[in-house]
């Protein structure tokens, strides 16, 4: 689906008022959606966007934490770090529709599995949520294949990607898929799929 028709459906979601026809437009474009990533691997996302909790040394920085990212190691927390985290600021708002993850390119050490939280203002965070549970999002079992998962509904500035499980440390290169919010976009802040 070109960009052109995704701003068609997006132009047409503005005529809708209720949240049940705003789930049926995003429904319409997930297809696309999901395939739009919106700048981690290709750099189009500037590195002083990719913020973290921790990193567990200068060869290990949050820029490293893009999909697909050969240059050295992937992003790696720091040890002593409890909740650690990788933090995109995607500058303005954004409908996320997926989510991808690898492990390190390096090093046999991934996330086997994790959570997401969302935030328009980079200070109040939202869990994702499916059936109004925190969902726990399976990571990767080696060092370089892609696992991607959709998301439901979510219209968010930030993004944050929350380590739970590893094997050899928490190390891990992201994407996020999505589509830019136009201006006259009449949905809510974002919202789970199981608390619609």
């Amino acid at each position: 689906m070109s960009s052109a028709a995704i701003d068609d459906i997006i132009t047409r979601a503005e005529t809708k008022k209720t949240k049940q026809s705003t789930k049926w437009v995003i429904r319409v474009f997930k297809g696309a959606c999901v395939d739009l990533d919106l700048g981690m691997g290709s750099g189009a996302i500037p590195n002083s966007d990719i913020t973290t909790s921790s990193d567990q040394s200068s060869s290990t920085p949050a820029k490293n934490g893009r999909l697909n990212y050969t240059l050295g190691s992937s992003w790696c927390a720091g040890t002593s770090y409890t909740d650690p985290y990788l933090q995109i600021d995607l500058q303005t708002l954004h409908i996320i529709c997926a989510v991808s993850t690898q492990g390190n390119s390096e090093a046999n050490q991934w996330v086997k599995n994790y959570t997401l939280q969302f935030s328009m203002n980079g200070t109040t965070w939202t869990d994702y949520k499916e059936g109004g549970q925190a969902k726990f999002l399976r990571g990767n079992d080696d060092r370089d294949s892609e696992v991607k998962h959709v998301v439901y509904g979510v219209l968010t500035r930030y993004v944050r990607f929350l380590p739970k499980t590893n094997q050899g440390g928490v190390c891990m290169r992201t994407e996020v898929f999505g589509v830019r919010q136009k201006p006259r976009w009449k949905m809510n802040t974002y919202k789970s799929a199981g608390n619609i």
